[in-house]
This record gives C-alpha cells, sequence and structure tokens, in this order.
C-alpha cells in the first residue's frame, strides 16, 4: 500500500508539468499565410528604409571627400603662393647680394688703385731721397 500510495503521489507530482502550458515565447505553431505576408511587407518596408539610409549615407560619404578634396586643393594653392613669394623673395635677395658684391668689388678696384698710385708716389719720392743722398758726396 505504501508503494502504491507513493507511485500515485509520483505521478500526480509529474503530470502537473507534463499539462503545463506553453510560454508566450515559445511560439504557438505555424503561422497563418495573413502573418506571413504581414512580415513579408515588413522585410520589404525595412529593406527600402535601409537602402535610402545606405544612399544617404553614400552621399554624405561624397559631400565628406569632396569637402576634403576642397580644403586639400585650398591648402595646396596657399602652399604654391608661399613658394612663389620665398622664390621672389630669394631671387631679390640674389639681386641685392650682386649689387652690393659689384659695389664692394668697385670700391676694391678704386682702393687698390689709389694705393697703387700712392705706392708708386713713395716709391719715386724714396728713389729722389736716394740720389740726394748720393749727391751730397
Amino acid at each position: 500500500m505504501k508503494i502504491l500510495s507513493l507511485l500515485i503521489i509520483f505521478t500526480l507530482l509529474t503530470a502537473n508539468v507534463a499539462f503545463a502550458e506553453k510560454p508566450e515565447w515559445a511560439g504557438k505553431g505555424k503561422p497563418t499565410k495573413e502573418q506571413l505576408k504581414a512580415h513579408k511587407a515588413s522585410m520589404k518596408a525595412k529593406e527600402s528604409v535601409e537602402n535610402e539610409h545606405e544612399k544617404m549615407a553614400g552621399d554624405f560619404e561624397k559631400d565628406k571627400e569632396k569637402a576634403k578634396n576642397k580644403t586639400k586643393d585650398k591648402v595646396k594653392k596657399d602652399k604654391n603662393k608661399q613658394d612663389k613669394i620665398k622664390k621672389e623673395k630669394a631671387i631679390k635677395k640674389q639681386k641685392v647680394n650682386k649689387n652690393e658684391t659689384e659695389a664692394l668689388k668697385n670700391n676694391a678696384d678704386k682702393s687698390a688703385a689709389k694705393e697703387k698710385v700712392d705706392t708708386d708716389k713713395s716709391s719715386e719720392q724714396a728713389k729722389e731721397v736716394r740720389k740726394k743722398w748720393w749727391q751730397i758726396f
């Protein structure tokens, strides 16, 4: 009898588990045709929205690249202008340096000519002094 009562209690406890209802997340079987059509329509709508989003993102990227290219072009133009200005300054500096060196050469030539004249005069004076000394005796 004890065994029989234990067996009945055991079957009652396990039977409750077997007859339990499915939870909502487990699903309720196959979907109906209406549900399938609704699902397909929602997926098509989702795809079209995603495509539009991708197009917008692509356009945004293109605009972004164009802006980058414009700024790069501006930077290149500015660099070219700066390089031209530097070259012009360097050319002007070279011209000034050439003029200065020519002026220094002219001054050096003039001073050399003066020194030559002075040395010629001094050598002539020295000769005269020597002649005079010999003439005294």
